[in-house]
């Protein structure tokens, strides 16, 4: 299991990165981040995986990032078309959220629109609740999060 402070130091470390990343490596090069530091490079996922077995880490400890590629795009390739909606909403809308509502207030997007507000992720369900939207079927940010626009932002419905 990876924790929140391994997932922002690699996460931090990516940013620092980024730009290495994308000179040194060759276009969708495979790369792995572990403990903030490049610690290895593969073409292909498989390859990079049983390199980082290999070297005793763990793979599911590891950002893995793809040299000269958008990562959200790549993140989105992976989604069922309703949260792909939802997450481009969110890309769009992010600057708009976080000058409409206070910092803090969480959002729901549904359907790639603002469909509810409300200070606590337990009020926002409720009213999603009242508006007859499931909560698995949106996404939830919270206005002024400094999370990375490529990512989850708070949760979404698979799984949950």
């Amino acid at each position: 299991m990876i924790f929140e402070s391994e997932h922002l130091w690699n996460e931090n470390a990516y940013w620092r990165l980024r730009a290495t990343i994308d000179h040194a490596y060759a276009k969708g090069q495979y790369v792995a981040i572990h403990q903030g530091n490049i610690v290895a490079d593969a073409a292909d996922a498989a390859t990079l995986q049983q390199t980082l077995l290999a070297q005793g880490r763990n793979p599911e400890e590891a950002l893995v990032v793809r040299a000269g590629r958008d990562r959200f795009l790549d993140f989105l390739d992976t989604l069922p078309p309703e949260e792909r909606l939802n997450q481009l909403a969110y890309r769009k809308l992010r600057a708009t959220i976080d000058q409409t509502y206070p910092k803090g207030q969480f959002v729901a997007i549904h359907s790639g629109q603002v469909v509810a507000d409300a200070p606590s992720l337990a009020e926002l369900f409720r009213r999603l609740g009242e508006l007859g939207i499931s909560p698995k079927e949106s996404l939830m940010a919270q206005a002024g999060n400094e999370t990375p626009e490529y990512g989850m932002i708070l949760m979404q419905g698979r799984g949950q």
